[in-house]
Order: C-alpha cells, then structure tokens, then sequence
C-alpha cells in the first residue's frame, strides 16, 4: 500500500498556494484527483467498449444516458473520499488510516470493473454478486477456467488499472513536487504542502449522497446491469434478483408431491436388459447431425437416428452439466440454485435430489449400476451427486481412470476414450447381471482444446467455433466406439441407448457465449436419440418438445416396468398422451425463463431487455421478434406461467429439505 507524502506546513505555506480546494488542502486534492478521475475514466472507457460491442453505438442522448451511472459513481466516489479525508485528516492517525482505505477501495473498484467488464465480453452475461461468490467458494475447482480465460491482454489490462491504483497517484506527485520546485529555485513562484483539511460542509455530505444515489437508477434505455455502474451493477444485483423473482402481482404457486417413494413394479411384458446412457457435454441440437442438415460433424448420430426414436425438439431444463444429469437421471427439474445444492453436502440430513432417480430404482431390481466421466470428480461435487443423490453404485473420474497415453482435452479433464476400457473392464467384471451404465464426456467444453492427434478440419471462420466443432466431431467418434464395443461384447442387441446433449453452447448468435445463461435455442435445444436394436428400425419421431425428464420414464417404459408410489414431471417418450408447455431456466437466478409450447417460444428477461416471441418453424435462428404481435392477454398469462413454475420448483425443494415437524398423536 502506498501513501501520500505528507508533512506539516504553515499558514505562510498555505497562503502561497491560495489557500485549499474548496475544503482540502490543494496536496490532498491533487493526490484524490490522480487517483480517482483516472479510475472514473477507466471505468467510462469501458463501458463504452462494451455499449460498442452490442452493436452501433447510440447518439449522444441514448449514449449519455447509459453512460450517465458511471458519471455519477464516479463523481459521487470522489466528493465520498474528500468528504472522508477532510473528515480524519482532523484526528491523530486519521491520514494514514484514510489514505489506506482509499487504495484498498480503489483497488475493489478497479478490479470489479475490469473482472465485470471481461466476463460480459466473454459470456454476454453480467457479472453477479452470486456469480462472484460462488467463484470464490469454489476457486479451486474453476481454476483451469479462470486460467484459460487470462489471456495476456486481460492481465496486463488487470495489472496495469490495479498497478496504477497504487502507485500512479504517489509518482505523479512527485514529479509534479519536484517541477515545483524547480520553479521555486528559479525564482518563478512558490508553492507550500498546504495545511489539513477543514470541517467538510453539510451540503458537500448531502451531494455525495445525492450523487450515489442517482447512480443507482440505471436509466430508461437499457437494464440496470448494463446501465449501472459495475460497482453498483453487481452489488445491488441481489437485490434485483430476490425483487424479481417475487412478483408482488402473483400468487404463491401450488404445492406439488415430489416423487420420493417411486418403486418399479415387474409385469409380464418386463425385459431385464441393459440400459446405457451417454450424455455429450455441450452437445448443440443446431450442429448435431440429424438436426443439422449436415451429417459430416456428427456421422455416427446421423447413421443412428436413422434406426432410433428421436425427439425432434428436445430441451435441458437449465443449459448446466449437473442440473442436465439430475433431470435425466431422476425425471424431475433439478434445484434452480447455483451452488449446486443436489449434493445434499449442506442440505438438512444430506436432502439434494427431490426424487428416487433412476439407478437406485433400477438396483432394486438386481440392477448393477456404473457411472464414468472423463472430467475430473471435484466440479460440482460430482462424486457426492452421482452416489449419494443419483445411487450409481460404482464411479469413476479422471482421478480413478488410467490416463497415461491420452491427452488432456481442456482445463476439466481428458479425452473421452479415456473411458472405453475402464467401462468394458466394469462390463465384464459380472455379466450374469444386467446394467445402467453411464457416460458423460467432456471433450467438447469450454476452452475447446483437442486432444493430441485428433486430425481436426476446417468446418467454421470463427476459431472458437470451429475448435467446439471439432469437439463435437470427437465426441461423435466417441459415441462410435462405445456401440462398437457393445458389439464386441455380444451385448448390442440386449442393450437400450439413450444419447443426449447436456446442455448447447452460444458462439455470439445472440451476443451470448458459452451456455449458462444461453436460453435461445443454441443453448438449450440438445439431441436425444433413444436406439434400442429391437425396436424403432424404420426411425420414428416425436414432434412436440420435450426435455430430458422424459428419459427415465422413457426407459422405465422400454423396459416394461411400472412406477408406482408417485408420478415423474413428465411422461414417456412413448406416451401419446398431450404434453403441457416446456419450461427452462437460465442458470443464474432472475435472468431469463423460456416457455416453449408448439413452435412458439417465449423468453422472459426480467425486465432486463424486453420479453421476446419467436416462431420456431419460420424463424428457427429467433431473428424476428414477435413480442408486438402477440395480445396482451397471451403475454402476461405466458410471464405468469414460467414466473410460477420457477417458484414452484423452488417451493418444492424447499419443503421436501424442511418438511414440518411430526404431528403429536
């Protein structure tokens, strides 16, 4: 921590200097000005870089106006530390606890503004006090994230407002003392250090509130986490979000039973056959081959849909790897938090997944039950999740697979072959049983490195994009392999498949990257294809949209069991029945919800940009918005609906976690 040169000096001094800037000695107010009108400026430069990014930038009314929380933060945080250093500077050690303070917060602001700044250019989404968080809990398991996205621009870009903060000012002073002082010994002028401050004014502590306070409005033309200074934007975004998500104009939602005492009843149709299920990290329905016109990504997928059902329009609940595993898995919506409480690690008596998943119903039957991911164990507590919650017996991560010969495939984990002898090991291990198996890769997420002599092609200009494609190419041999191994084996044609994305990935189709909060249809919109050798061999397909709830009575179904004890979210694959409206949520809290219903699709934003209507059989890359189209009456009970459905599930796993205490007889 630097500090401020300082000594006393002497009314003489303080007249040769005419006197203070307002009520600071001219010394402490040059120091302020060198520290904080550069941050302020730091600040404005960029938030027009990012106003910029979203596009023409506006004119000068509109660009003021979203310029205008960062004028006025940046305003209201200088008159605050001339307020507070004329404040201390009157006590014995006020000075030097001000002048510390001063550079801790600056330091604060800087790198908020910056780390705010970079993750809305890397994601398109805002950077939330809950996201900042939940990255500093888990530091440790995102820190091959982190370290991928510190390109050297990015560091020296850190490094530099951080460096600037605390030294800039001290060395700028000195070399302006010492012109000064040159000029004194050229007999051109005098120039004293000034005396301490005076008692700031009542109105100088009024207008530093007022100044803060209209910061915190964000203006008409834009939400406030892109109007709002970033400081502001994302300390007051929990706020926002627990305002949002309580609508005052809504009632409570109705309760509903989860299913936590299902069990699976044999019949006379019941077939004890394998079950294997392969989940594709970041796996886009829109590069997917048969979804994507083009089958050169994704020829396996291509040549299987041919002899499989597929569901036309399939859909995560919420575009995140371990909310996508627990709706597959366990046929429910997972819980919408981010701190990925399925677990159960912090929930009371270890409560995470509201529901009997899948393969602890399937062990009840004489099920074995493996689980394998060729990414590490650690990210969202993958272990607890799979055993614990899910109730596979058996699981393995990088930490527990033979990894000598592959390559690592990004910051997460290793190429996904890592996994074929592991798995085939497991297989043989008691054939007289029969198994779910499953499978989640890893080779396609984010940073989209390949693996060491994966041959990759030209297939897109944006070098992200082709990189992610090429992972999905990989991924598709993947795929491949596992149906050639079950072949090898002589377990192909008493095996049931089920491939599925776990969630897409946005590369700026709507300024949004990555997938977390991606809720158009490159984010969300995943394959399912469910091929079982003994059935489907024209191809069948289901039309309207479904979403990965539907696979375990899917397989339930297929294997010709019963649930009982309770009812799943959604119904079969093979049901005819009708099927309400799909709902989805982004991954942070309060930023979009989407209700798709037919072809037509509407978003929820929150208030942060204007609600949207697409048509997804005309307008299949949601370029026209038909919001305006839409009577009134339709867009409010749609608002009312996924508003209610999200608290719904809220109140669900709230109860389940707390149920209220037992009743005296």
């Amino acid at each position: 921590m630097t500090a401020e040169p300082t000594s006393p000096s002497t009314a003489a001094d303080d007249h040769r200097i005419s006197h203070r800037l307002w009520f600071l000695d001219r010394r402490t107010a040059w120091y302020l000005g060198a520290l904080l009108i550069p941050l302020a400026g730091y600040g404005i430069v960029l938030k027009i870089i990012r106003i910029a990014d979203r596009g023409e930038l506006p004119g000068p009314i509109a660009l003021l106006d979203q310029l205008s929380s960062d004028l006025l933060f940046g305003a209201g945080f200088g008159l605050a530390w001339m307020v507070i250093f004329a404040t201390l500077g009157r006590l014995r050690y006020g000075r030097p606890v001000a002048v510390g303070a001063l550079h801790l917060s600056a330091i604060i602001v800087a790198a908020v503004t910056t780390a705010f700044h970079v993750y809305y250019l890397r994601t398109g989404s805002p950077l939330t006090l809950k996201r900042l968080t939940s990255a500093v809990d888990s530091a440790g398991e995102i820190s091959g994230l982190v370290a991928a996205e510190l390109q050297p621009a990015i560091v020296i870009l850190l490094l530099s407002a951080v460096g600037y903060v605390i030294a800039g000012p001290a060395l700028l002073l000195r070399v302006f003392a010492r012109r000064a002082a040159d000029r004194r010994a050229a007999g051109r002028g005098a120039a004293g250090r000034g005396t301490g401050a005076r008692r700031p004014p009542l109105a100088a502590a009024l207008l530093t509130l007022g100044l803060l306070a209209g910061a915190v409005w964000s203006g008409p033309s834009s939400p406030s986490y892109f109007s709002r200074a970033p400081v502001l934007a994302v300390g007051l975004s929990g706020l926002d979000d627990r305002a949002a998500t309580r609508p005052v104009d809504l009632p409570e939602p109705d309760t509903i039973t989860p299913p936590v005492d299902t069990r699976l009843v044999a019949g006379s149709k019941t077939q004890r056959r394998n079950v294997v299920i392969i989940t594709l990290e970041s796996q886009r329905a829109i590069s997917t081959a048969p979804y994507s016109a083009d089958p050169s990504v994704t020829p396996n997928l291509a040549a299987l849909a041919e002899s499989s059902l597929v569901a036309e329009q399939a859909y995560a609940v919420m575009p995140h790897t371990s909310k996508s595993l627990t709706a597959t898995y366990c046929g429910i919506e997972p819980p919408f938090d981010t701190r990925n409480s399925e677990s159960g690690l912090e929930e009371p008596d270890g409560r995470g997944v509201a529901a009997r998943c899948l393969p602890e119903l399937l062990s009840e039957q004489g099920y074995r039950t493996g689980f394998f991911q060729s990414a590490t164990e650690t990210y969202d507590q993958r272990r607890e999740v799979i055993t614990n919650q899910f109730g596979f017996e058996d699981f393995a991560g990088t930490e527990d697979l033979p990894t000598d010969g592959f390559s690592t495939a990004n910051y997460f984990g290793y190429e996904d072959d890592v996994m074929l002898e592991p798995s085939r090991e497991w297989i043989e291990r008691d054939k007289s049983l029969p198994f779910l198996l499953g499978y989640l890769t890893v080779t396609a997420h984010h940073d989209y490195a390949m693996p060491d002599g994966f041959e990759t092609e030209q297939l897109a200009d944006d070098p992200e994009l082709n990189d992610y494609l090429n992972g999905l190419r990989y991924q598709d041999r993947f795929v491949g392999k596992v149906i050639q191994q079950f072949k090898d084996l002589g377990l192909y044609d008493d095996t049931i498949f089920v491939i599925t994305g776990d969630h897409g990935e946005g590369f700026g189709e709507h300024k949004l990257r990555q997938h977390d909060n991606t809720i158009y249809q490159e984010g969300v919109q995943v394959p399912l294809i469910v091929h079982d050798p003994q059935r489907f061999g024209g191809g069948e397909r289901v039309a309207t949209p479904v979403q990965h709830p539907a696979i375990l009575p899917t397989v339930t179904d297929l294997l010709g069991y019963t649930i009982t004890g309770g009812s799943y979210r959604s119904a079969s694959l093979l049901s005819r029945a009708a099927r309400p409206p799909v709902m989805i949520s982004c991954f942070e809290e309060a930023r979009c919800l989407a209700r798709i219903e037919g072809s037509l699709k509407y978003i929820h934003h929150y208030g942060y940009r204007p609600d949207e209507v697409f048509d997804l059989a005309t307008d299949p890359g949601e370029t026209r918005n038909l919001a305006e189209t839409i009577p009134a009456d339709d867009l409010a009970r749609y608002r009312a609906e996924v508003l209610q459905w999200r608290r719904q599930v809220d109140r669900t796993y709230d109860d389940y976690r707390n149920p209220p205490p037992p009743q005296p007889r």
